[in-house]
């Protein structure tokens, strides 16, 4: 239906590439497309993406952020 995955990757984009918070995001992405990022977990990955482009995640969720990154550059 297009709300719940695709929402969340349309406010990781807005995160990422138009330097928005993540709960601004969120608000933008349901004011175009009502209901979307369906359920709190989808909320906090997120926020939880926003942690790790800021470098402020958990170690477990920074180390697979690193290993991502080590993983692209080869």
């Amino acid at each position: 239906m297009g709300r719940g995955r695709s929402g969340v990757m349309a406010a990781c984009y807005l995160v990422r590439f138009k330097d928005m918070t993540p709960e601004r995001a969120v608000s933008e992405i349901r004011l175009i497309r009502p209901n979307s990022i369906e359920t709190p977990e989808q909320e906090r990955s997120i926020i939880r993406y926003f942690d790790c482009l800021r470098g402020t995640a958990s170690a477990q969720i920074q180390a697979i952020e690193d290993d991502t990154e080590r993983f692209n550059k080869l």
